[in-house]
């Protein structure tokens, strides 16, 4: 919804009902604890209209219940994971494209100091530190797929240089083989050296986490879901 869509009064109403929450969480969700120090780090929703969805953004709950988000990063941060040694906080960032999140590594002792992951050709949808904390495995969505329920409706942005005037992603029903954007694949990523795709041919891998130190479990698919164009 956008000021266009509302007429004054239904925007007075919104905003007297949604004026406490403008610019403050307003709810907090995938709650990931410190191994040790106990602070929580969560995904918070922070509206900023009452015409918008909330962004979600990465919160860290102190031991005395402060919450602070310790990065001036543009739009959207989500999925906190501590390292299981609980010296670095990895989460998600879309600030260079809207939509597209990037992996980040923060210092656990200085949450402010950042490095950013190798970048991937999609968008990462979850993340999971290796239990010997030397890495991640994410699960990433392709330029122009659909995105999954849990995320949003719509599909995963396409690229700026696949940008078009009045063009969008189509996908049209398909046998075997899903179209290239249309894989979830599996990465392995860690901070200063070059990513690493697990499952370049398939399957569609939809969410995956480690079964030891050098063994993955995932929920995977032969292809990705048929759709049909309108």
């Amino acid at each position: 919804m956008t000021a266009g869509d509302v007429d004054a009064s239904t925007r007075a109403l919104l905003d007297a009902w949604h004026a406490p929450a403008i610019g403050h969480v307003t709810s907090a969700t995938d709650p990931r604890a410190h191994p040790s120090d106990g602070r929580i780090a969560v995904t918070g929703g922070v509206l900023a209209s009452p015409l918008g969805p909330a962004t979600s953004r990465v919160q860290v709950v102190g031991r005395d219940g402060s919450m602070a988000d310790p990065w001036s990063f543009e739009g959207a941060t989500r999925a906190p994971r501590w390292s299981p040694d609980g010296s670095q906080l990895a989460f998600t960032s879309d600030r260079e494209q809207r939509g597209i999140h990037q992996l980040v590594v923060a210092d656990a002792d200085d949450l402010s100091v950042t490095c950013d992951g190798p970048s991937v050709p999609g968008t990462i949808e979850h993340l999971a530190w290796s239990p010997l904390g030397d890495g991640l495995v994410a699960v990433v969505a392709g330029y122009g797929a659909e995105q999954a329920g849990a995320m949003a409706s719509g599909r995963v942005p396409v690229r700026p240089q696949d940008q078009h005037a009045g063009a969008a992603p189509v996908v049209t029903r398909f046998d075997g083989v899903a179209p290239e954007g249309e894989w979830r694949r599996l990465w392995h990523l860690a901070p200063g050296r070059v990513g690493r795709c697990l499952t370049p041919d398939g399957p569609c891998v939809w969410e995956a986490a480690w079964a030891g130190p050098a063994a993955v479990v995932a929920v995977a698919a032969k292809r990705a879901v048929q759709i049909v164009a309108s």
